[in-house]
Parts: structure tokens; C-alpha cells; sequence
């Protein structure tokens, strides 16, 4: 392109590795590049929209964030069928490493400032490599940190809300696995990650009355504090159901990235 500049690629390279050497990336630097665009958008089907991003990075356009989410739910979506299924192929993501993935490569453009009408809060330099309770005086704190930081992302109440109901969803589901021998009859619920508003309001609940079968309630804060999230948003109202599958699996696969358990969950989770 003839209005690119040195300077431009300069700050596409300094900004990925910038994020390398963030410690929320530090065991995860593998996954700051552009080879994502690759598995979005494979050269057969795709090498329009390929190219089309590609010259809206290294040049001065802006991308519809609305364009790309589909095309990033279609690997989630896919990554999670698999691990619901037990399938593990080689060469291919699983579906923690596709949610990070995918949360690295949407971090990268919001730190580019690449999205058109969009994330015009930024995000912060991610210089936790895990969120502990002993950093912070409760467990409210320690997400309300990590929603800041991530302000680009969690700009409303309703994101924050499908966030927690995937983390409470993912600790239910490791709780089952160590209940009931790998066994985690929860995951039917989640519906190959094709859930709607109603889906995500009916879930609390029902995950709520499952803590409390097994007889394990120390989520209740992280209950209650959903459930506030989802009252302040009047049940979602504002939330877009493309944003559904990224803010679900952003809550379960950043569960790995929160340490608040009691001597009592520990033994309970080793499933984490």
C-alpha cells in the first residue's frame, strides 16, 4: 500500500510486543499474532475478507466489530462442541486456548485502535498474570478490577453479567466432573454456546440450585453480584446476541485466572 508507512508497521510490531511481555501474557505469548487472521478466515472461502483486514491493520481504515464477531463465535462455538464432545485434535485449538485467542486478538485491536465506533475507553496494560483475593479486600473488588481494566470490553453491566454467569458456569461444571467422575451434565444446558438473553437469565438460577444440591454455596457472593449485574441491566436489555458466545467463554476459560478458593474449593475443583 502506498500510504503505509515504516512508522506504521513499527507500531503494529512495538504493540504486540508490547502485550508479549504484559504478565497476563507471559505464558501465553504465543498466541499475540496475526496468524489468527488465518484461522478466521481461511484463503479458500475467505481471502476477500482476509485481505480486506489485513489492509484496514496496516493502513488507516477502521473494522466493523459487528463483521468480525461472527466469524470469531464460529471458532468458539466450534472448540467448545468439541471439548462438550471430549474431542481433542491435534493441531487445533482447544476451547480455553480459542477464548484466549480470540480475547488476545480483540485486546490487540482495541490497543491499535483499530474498531470503528468502538472502544473508545481502551484498555489497560494487563500487568496481572492471575487476579488473587489476598491482593484485594473482596471478591466484588477483584472483578470490578479486572472489568476496569478491561473497560473496552466490559463497558456495560450486561457484559459483565454473561461473564459471570459463564465463570458460575464453569465452576459448577468442574464441581460435577469431581462429584460425579468426570461426569458434567451441566454442559447440556449451554446449548453449543447458541444461548439468548432468556437462556442466560434462566441459567443463574438453575446454576444457583445445583451449588446448593451438592451442597458447595460458597459462590454466593459471585451469586449475588450476577444477579445484580443482570437487575441493573434490566436482563440483558442492551446486550447484542453476537456478544453472547465471546462474553460466555471469556467467563469460563478466565476462571484459570482467578484465585479466590478457600482450602474447601481447592479440594473440590482440582478440575481447574
Amino acid at each position: 500500500m502506498k500510504d503505509v508507512y515504516p512508522s506504521t508497521f513499527k507500531k503494529i510490531y512495538d504493540t504486540l510486543e508490547e502485550i508479549k511481555n504484559m504478565d497476563f501474557f507471559s505464558h501465553m505469548d504465543y498466541l499475540v499474532n496475526l496468524g489468527y487472521l488465518n484461522m478466521l478466515f481461511n484463503s479458500k472461502d475467505y481471502n476477500k475478507y482476509f485481505l480486506d483486514i489485513v489492509d484496514k491493520i496496516i493502513g488507516k481504515g477502521k473494522i466493523e466489530y459487528k463483521f468480525l464477531i461472527p466469524f470469531i463465535n464460529s471458532k468458539l462455538k466450534e472448540a467448545f462442541t468439541k471439548e462438550e464432545k471430549d474431542e481433542f485434535v491435534k493441531g487445533e485449538d482447544n476451547y480455553f486456548t480459542a477464548t484466549l485467542r480470540a480475547y488476545t486478538f480483540i485486546y490487540y485491536l482495541y490497543k491499535l485502535d483499530k474498531f470503528k465506533n468502538k472502544g473508545i475507553e481502551g484498555v489497560e496494560d494487563m500487568t496481572f498474570e492471575m487476579w488473587k483475593l489476598e491482593d484485594f479486600n473482596s471478591k466484588e473488588e477483584v472483578f470490578e478490577d479486572y472489568f476496569n481494566k478491561n473497560k473496552a470490553f466490559f463497558d456495560t453491566d450486561s457484559k459483565k453479567a454473561v461473564f459471570m454467569i459463564g465463570y458460575l458456569s464453569k465452576k459448577l461444571i468442574n464441581l460435577q466432573a469431581t462429584q460425579e467422575g468426570g461426569r458434567k451434565p451441566f454442559m447440556s444446558n449451554l446449548n453449543g454456546l447458541n444461548l439468548s438473553k432468556k437462556d442466560l437469565a434462566r441459567l443463574l438460577p438453575k446454576i444457583q440450585g445445583k451449588f446448593m444440591e451438592y451442597k458447595k454455596e460458597y459462590y454466593n457472593e459471585e451469586l449475588l453480584y450476577t444477579s445484580q449485574y443482570l437487575i441493573n441491566s434490566n436482563n440483558l436489555n442492551d446486550l447484542s446476541n453476537l456478544d453472547i458466545p465471546l462474553y460466555f467463554s471469556l467467563g469460563m476459560n478466565m476462571v484459570k485466572k482467578f484465585d479466590l478458593n478457600t482450602k474447601e474449593e481447592e479440594v473440590d475443583n482440582d478440575n481447574e
